[in-house]
């Protein structure tokens, strides 16, 4: 069974699956605890061959695949912290998320935590005001893209290794990291564009960093700056997804770098200005890619010989008979078992 788990998850401690075969939307319940609820909304997954961790606005919740029952796996009362925005599950079988003093990590074979500890500018009330994102590269560091525009590179022991800020280069608010098959690395920021990381030795702190930002007098340039997400297909072909620029698709033109987007390229783009804040995007086995956006959740067939000719499938909650639960898409997650 391929399904795919989408929009505003865990409403009133539920998760929802949607199925890709026949587009049917089941609902699962999460159980709660003594120790209080669950929360309203879900943020963030990460999983192993037979579990998956769901972050909700109270808890890391663990959902057996096989038997679909689930458990707390902590809360926000052990930690005092709220709000598991960001997951990862590290190649050293350690599940990390932020807290108030920078980072968590739970250390699944041990039962245990370890906190690693950013420094902070200022004092803040709770996490979500600090971390946007927790990626680990193929060479084992973290990166942590925080919402006051710094950016920590920890080595794979949690140690501070370097920190991108106004003193050297800033990049910006990171709400997102990507690294592709060659080894660059992708930052989504909030307001400062697209920026491409390649490592290389004769740079300062060993990486080029080119930056693609919005051009109005330019209409291959990207179509927003505020950029959310990044996503490359199995056919290495690099996706753009922007809050308020929709769906981009990077491309090489006479040498030079252009996006394609609804008003040069993709020109079967859902039209009334709809799905133009894309959250995340993945593929499905069949080489299809799924989009979700704050207007509902988009697909197309990722076989096509130009973007001209990409045509677009919409699914939007209309009705409560409708087979989205909900139109705002937080999250789209591929699993071990390649199901959605």
């Amino acid at each position: 069974l391929r399904s795919l788990v989408g929009s505003e998850m865990c409403i009133r401690d539920r998760i929802n699956c949607f199925h890709l075969d026949n587009y049917r939307n089941d609902i699962y319940n999460l159980e709660s605890s003594e120790e209080g609820k669950i929360g309203e909304a879900l943020f963030a997954l990460a999983d192993t061959p037979r579990r998956l961790y769901i972050g909700t606005t109270l808890a890391v919740v663990s959902l057996d695949k096989q038997t679909l029952k689930s458990e707390i796996l902590f809360h926000e009362k052990e930690l005092f912290t709220h709000n598991y925005n960001t997951l990862l599950l590290d190649s050293k079988n350690r599940l990390w998320f932020a807290s108030d003093e920078g980072c968590i990590a739970y250390i699944l074979d041990e039962h245990r935590f370890e906190t690693y500890k950013i420094n902070l500018r200022k004092k803040v009330r709770s996490q979500k005001e600090l971390v946007n994102v927790i990626y680990e590269d193929r060479s084992g560091d973290i990166w942590v893209g925080t919402r006051w525009q710094a950016l920590y590179r920890l080595d794979r022991n949690g140690q501070v290794k370097q920190i991108f800020s106004d003193h050297n280069y800033l990049l910006g608010a990171v709400y997102h990291i990507m690294e592709d098959k060659d080894g660059n690395l992708w930052f989504s920021t909030k307001g400062n564009g697209l920026v491409k990381a390649e490592p290389d030795m004769n740079s300062p702190h060993g990486l080029r960093f080119t930056r693609y930002k919005n051009d109005p007098k330019d209409s291959n340039s990207i179509s927003n700056n505020d950029v959310y997400f990044t996503y490359q297909d199995s056919q290495e072909r690099i996706w753009v997804g922007l809050l308020g620029g929709g769906l981009n698709l990077i491309a090489e033109e006479n040498g030079e770098v252009v996006f394609k987007h609804k008003y040069n390229g993709l020109k079967q783009y859902p039209p009334y200005g709809l799905y133009m804040e894309v959250r995340t995007m993945t593929e499905d086995e069949d080489g299809r890619i799924w989009v979700g956006t704050m207007d509902g959740l988009m697909s197309f067939d990722g076989h096509f010989a130009t973007p001209e000719q990409i045509q677009f499938e919409t699914y939007r909650q209309v009705s409560e008979r409708s087979n989205v639960a909900d139109n705002d898409i937080y999250v789209l997650y591929k699993d071990t078992d390649s199901q959605i």
